[in-house]
């Protein structure tokens, strides 16, 4: 199992938002959160990268608990964040974002740069010259230049235009034929009916359903209840 979430809580305060949430990503394997806004999703991510520390249950990535470690010491272990929001560094040109983070790995800048032609284009640009959609894509590359064991990306779509939303799921697709491990947190269950391989639904702080993309299209009321469609 490469993540493993048993019965975590967590929240900010004394405001809980995680009430024993448990979920779990096979290598290999694409798999989603999904639920309404403020039901945990990002409070999830932020356990899981160690920017919010649990208060109870148990993360274990791969052989590793990591409930107390620091952010960097996760990240080393081989966890890639594409944040919501993009989070680029601004004032670094395109390049200079990809390689300030990069590991040694299967991912290089020349890898990179063939998954998303665009930023071969604007390498030598400022990030904060980049449109929305070019930023998110730079957001991604700069995360598998960690060259990451477990993607998270987080809304990684959100707010961006149809055609470039179509690039990124294009792109995911082919992270998933050459074998990487995803977690993703968006709101287009048509776009993830055909790249994930599971479904998580959060509810409360806590994960009510599992099921693959065709068992939740099935069933109606279950959307309904949990996602408002």
């Amino acid at each position: 199992m490469m993540l493993t979430l048993d019965k975590l809580e967590a929240g900010y305060g004394q405001a809980r938002v995680l009430f024993g949430m448990s979920l779990e990503a096979k290598a290999g394997e694409i798999i989603s959160l999904i639920g309404r806004n403020g039901m945990g999703k990002s409070t999830t991510v932020k356990s899981i990268m160690g920017m919010l520390k649990p208060t109870g249950g148990t993360i274990r990535f791969a052989d590793t608990i990591v409930n107390h470690l620091p952010p960097n010491a996760i990240a080393r272990l081989g966890i890639g964040l594409v944040p919501e929001g993009r989070r680029v560094f601004p004032s670094l040109s395109v390049e200079e974002n990809l390689v300030a983070t990069s590991r040694p790995g299967a991912w290089t800048l020349q890898r990179v740069v063939q998954l998303f032609p665009r930023l071969e284009e604007r390498k030598r640009q400022l990030a904060r010259t980049l449109s929305g959609g070019e930023q998110q894509m730079l957001a991604i590359g700069r995360a598998l230049l960690t060259n990451p064991k477990l993607l998270i990306l987080d809304e990684a779509t959100e707010g961006l235009a149809p055609i470039i939303r179509t690039e990124i799921w294009r792109c995911l697709h082919e992270l998933k034929n050459v074998g990487q491990t995803i977690l993703v947190i968006d709101k287009n269950l048509s776009e993830m009916a055909t790249l994930v391989d599971r479904h998580n639904i959060i509810d409360k702080g806590r994960v009510v359903w599992t099921g693959s993309p065709d068992e939740l299209a099935k069933n109606q009321e279950l959307s309904h209840r949990y996602l408002g469609i």
